[in-house]
């Protein structure tokens, strides 16, 4: 509530995960002493309050995974000290304005999982600090400013890189795309597959992956434990995915990671079905 202006020498209003629902108050901008605003994860609407500008001292702002609209305000560039902006998974609409390109010390900007529209400004590019960036799943068009894609020496797009990999990894073995006219904003490709693993994995695994054929025909040598290999392989493969591709970036796991399962699981199916089929002269 607009009370909280009372709380003059604030430093930290940290209260994620809890129930909070209305407007973040514009009042915040009266806390001329706080450094550090997490209300992520709740159930709050509305628009992000530019008075947030006036807070000069804030060095980080979470507030993802709210049901926050609008745009981004551009006044936030005003903060000199933020390091870290996350904003995923709202429904904040128009552009990334290109006035973020100014926070030099920003080391994290996440805005992915909303509806943003337009190009990635090119001036975000200039951001020597930055270390980690997210827009994925927003409506955005145009070309990848080269700053971004190549990272300027920093490891930008390492966990957005791994999230697109398990997506692929997913639509790979279960033939579905993520466009796939069956999936809405709120149950994607990702969910479709977690629902189902482990007990109903082949339902939602690509039918032409479980079948050898010759001729447009199923091979009659392809017995029910052979199968049964075939399913287990896959699902280990589709866990792979779903672990890569979780919502959270920092709940997914590392690209080396994902290499190193992928492998393991060749390695081990590999022996299996030489043991389930005819030994090799």
């Amino acid at each position: 509530s607009a009370s909280v202006a009372n709380l003059t020498f604030l430093r930290r209003l940290h209260l994620p995960g809890n129930r909070l629902h209305g407007a973040v108050p514009s009042a915040l901008g009266h806390l001329r002493y706080l450094k550090r605003l997490n209300l992520s994860d709740n159930s709050l609407d509305g628009a992000i309050p530019p008075s947030l500008s006036r807070c000069r001292q804030l060095d980080s702002i979470s507030l993802g995974y709210n049901r926050l609209k609008g745009k981004i305000p551009w006044k936030l560039a005003a903060l000199p000290n933020l390091g870290l902006l996350e904003l995923r998974r709202n429904e904040l609409q128009g552009e990334i304005p290109h006035e973020l390109g100014s926070l030099h010390n920003l080391v994290v900007l996440d805005l992915g999982h909303n509806k943003l529209q337009g190009t990635i400004p090119s001036e975000i590019s200039s951001l020597v600090n930055l270390e980690f960036v997210d827009i994925s799943n927003n409506r955005l068009t145009g070309e990848i400013p080269p700053g971004i894609e190549y990272g300027l020496g920093n490891e930008v797009s390492i966990h957005g890189d791994v999230y697109s990999y398990g997506i692929l990894l997913l639509e790979m073995f279960t033939g579905k795309r993520p466009t796939d006219s069956r999936f809405g904003e709120s149950f994607g490709l990702h969910k479709y597959v977690q629902i189902a693993l482990p007990e109903r994995a082949a339902e939602v695994i690509d039918r032409d992956l479980l079948a050898e054929t010759e001729d447009g025909k199923e091979s009659s040598s392809n017995s029910n434990s052979n199968m049964d290999l075939r399913i287990a392989c896959i699902t280990s493969v589709l866990c792979t995915g779903i672990s890569c591709s979780q919502e959270r970036p920092t709940d997914r796991i590392q690209i080396g990671g994902a290499l190193k399962e992928l492998l393991a699981i060749r390695d081990r199916f590999d022996k299996e079905l030489c043991v389930e089929g005819e030994p090799a002269n």
